[in-house]
């Protein structure tokens, strides 16, 4: 009976987990729309410490496993459907991410096409060319 207690516990603080993952996904969303990169680096290094955590209690639960109980099986289904609401929101975010990274490199070709324009264009040394030049003026 201990063990049972202890596999449903496991399932509990798995599914705690699932939804941190998935508060700290949904942050990282509102993080992306406000380009705030930093705070966007320290989101994701929590992150991957919860996906750890949770990669632990998967490792002990499937080292606990036994018979499910109607608990345990709500459980499980519970912690299914919110990790499937992580990876539709973090989807959302990596699609974000590409438009952004797209939008950059928009910028960054811009920058260069107009660096370019500009060292071709008004930098360039014009090769001297010689031509006729007059000393007297007309008519004396």
């Amino acid at each position: 009976m201990d063990n049972a207690c202890s596999a449903v516990e496991l399932l509990r603080q798995k599914l705690e987990l699932a939804r941190e993952i998935y508060e700290n996904t949904v942050v990282q969303s509102a993080v992306l729309t406000e380009k705030d990169y930093n705070s966007l680096n320290d989101l994701l290094a929590e992150r991957q410490k919860y996906i750890d955590r949770f990669a632990a209690l998967d490792q002990l639960c499937k080292e606990n496993q036994e018979e499910d109980t109607e608990e345990s099986a709500e459980l499980k289904h519970l912690i299914k459907s919110k990790m499937e609401e992580v990876l539709k929101q973090s989807s959302a975010n990596i699609e974000n991410a590409r438009k952004l990274q797209s939008q950059w490199s928009e910028s960054i070709r811009h920058i260069k096409t107009g660096e370019t324009a500009l060292k071709k264009g008004y930098y360039r040394q014009i090769p001297q060319q010689y031509g006729y030049f007059f000393d007297k003026k007309v008519g004396k």
